[in-house]
């Protein structure tokens, strides 16, 4: 064989065997981004559901409130105020514009 045709033979072994590496890292790379994402997203739903359970705390003010699917919570109530939070039904909540007795004050 010709010094260029093993040299083409050498090059060749060697883009196949960098093939390979490269398609194994990103393999590693791929599963590594796949157990963050799980992570992040058990850590989300950890604070989502403290979050309920706070908000439940501070509007529950003698008043039972029902808790609804946390699937679609989003951070986004404009200027709502705490107690607008939308995993509460709002019926369940004191209207605070109704005079003070409905709160047990006065």
């Amino acid at each position: 064989m010709s010094s260029a045709g093993m040299f083409q033979t050498q090059i060749s072994a060697i883009m196949k065997a960098a093939a390979v590496e490269i398609s194994q890292l990103l393999e590693e790379e791929a599963a590594a981004l796949h157990q963050e994402i799980r992570r992040r997203n058990q850590e989300i739903q950890g604070l989502k559901t403290k979050l309920l359970r706070v908000t439940a705390e501070r509007c529950s003010v003698g008043v039972q409130v029902e808790i609804m699917d946390t699937s679609s919570f989003s951070l986004d109530n404009g200027d709502k105020g705490i107690c607008q939070n939308p995993f509460v039904k709002s019926s369940a909540l004191p209207n605070r514009s109704s005079s003070s007795s409905t709160w047990g004050i006065g």
